[in-house]
C-alpha cells in the first residue's frame, strides 16, 4: 500500500508538468478525482464519520488531485475538511436542501494553483432547476454543481453530481437535464448510482462524453467503486469520470488502497489524468 499524506504525489502524475501548466505539446495536464465520502449522519456503527474522518482525509490528500469532486458531504464534514485543506484547495460547495448549507453538499475542490472559479452554478433535477427541490420519483433532493475554471486559457466546466439511487424516471430525467446543460462539453464527476453500460447513461455517451476508465468493464473483479463498508474491491462501477471527446485521458483508475484502520468511506475514489487542448497555442489534445 502506498503512503498517504501531504506532499505524496500520485503515481498517475509522474509526468505531470504541473496543474494548469502547458507542456511541450501545447496541452494542459490536470488530475481530477471523484469521491463519495458517505454522509456524516449515517447510522454506520464503527464506520461513523468521527472514527474514519482522518483516514478519509489521508485518502483525499493521497489522491493529489488538482480538481476533486466530493459527494454526500454534510455541513460538519465540510467545515472539518475545509480547515485541514485550506492551504491546498479552494472549496466550492452547495447544500442540496436549501442551496446554501443545509443537507448533503456537492463539493468541487480546486488546487489553489488552478485559480479562482469564474462561475459556480448549482442546478436541481426538477422542473425549476434554480430552486432547491426533489424530483417526484427521487428519494432526496438531487442536483449538479457546475464550477467553471480557466485551464490553459480556455473555460472548462467541472460538474459534481449524485444521481438518485432508485432506477427509473428520476435517474433518466437527471441525465436528460445534464445533456441539456452540458452537451458533451464538461468534465462530469460523481456517483451516478448506475454502471457505465446502463441505458440510463447512454444519452451522455451519445452526446459526446467518454468514460475516463474505459476499457474497464462495468463490473467484475477489482472493479467495485462502492462496498457498503465491507472493503471489497469486486463488484460494480457506479462512480464515474466522463469527459468530452476533445480531452485526452492519459490514465485512470479506481483507488482501492487505503490506510490501516477504519475504511475512509463506503465508496472508493476514482482518479483520471486529463490533457486539455490549449487554445493559446491552437494545439488540440489527442481525442480519447
Amino acid at each position: 500500500m502506498r503512503p498517504y499524506g501531504p506532499g505524496v504525489r500520485s503515481p498517475l502524475r509522474s509526468a505531470d508538468p504541473g496543474a494548469g501548466n502547458v507542456g511541450e505539446t501545447g496541452v494542459v495536464r490536470v488530475t481530477v478525482a471523484t469521491f463519495n465520502l458517505r454522509n456524516g449522519r449515517g447510522l454506520d456503527g464503527r464506520n461513523l464519520w468521527w472514527f474514519r474522518r482522518r483516514n478519509a482525509l489521508r485518502v483525499v490528500l493521497g489522491l493529489d488531485a488538482d480538481i476533486l469532486a466530493l459527494q454526500e458531504v454534510r455541513p460538519g464534514q465540510l467545515s472539518w475538511l475545509r480547515r485541514r485543506l485550506a492551504d491546498r484547495y479552494e472549496m466550492y460547495a452547495v447544500g442540496r436542501d436549501d442551496g446554501v448549507r443545509r443537507g448533503e453538499h456537492m463539493v468541487v475542490a480546486a488546487r489553489r494553483s488552478i485559480g479562482a472559479a469564474r462561475a459556480v452554478v448549482p442546478r436541481w433535477f426538477t422542473d425549476t432547476p434554480s430552486v432547491p427541490g426533489r424530483h417526484p420519483d427521487a428519494r432526496f433532493n438531487r442536483m449538479a454543481l457546475a464550477v467553471t475554471f480557466v485551464i490553459g486559457g480556455g473555460s472548462v466546466d467541472v460538474v459534481c453530481t449524485h444521481l438518485d439511487e432508485r432506477p427509473g424516471t428520476a435517474q433518466r430525467d437527471a441525465v436528460t437535464r445534464l445533456v441539456g446543460w452540458h452537451p458533451g462539453t464538461a468534465v462530469l464527476l460523481g456517483d451516478f448510482n448506475c454502471t457505465i453500460d446502463d441505458p440510463v447513461l447512454a444519452p451522455l455517451l451519445a452526446c459526446g462524453y467518454v468514460d475516463a476508465l474505459a476499457p474497464l468493464p462495468a463490473a467484475g473483479p477489482g472493479i467495485a467503486t462502492h462496498h457498503s463498508f465491507r472493503g471489497t474491491i469486486d463488484g460494480t462501477r457506479i462512480d464515474h469520470i466522463l469527459v468530452p471527446r476533445s480531452v485526452r485521458v492519459v490514465a485512470g483508475r479506481i483507488v482501492h488502497a487505503h490506510p490501516p484502520g477504519p475504511l475512509p468511506s463506503d465508496h472508493w475514489p476514482v482518479v483520471a489524468v486529463l490533457e486539455f487542448p490549449d487554445p493559446a497555442t491552437g494545439d488540440p489534445a489527442t481525442p480519447a
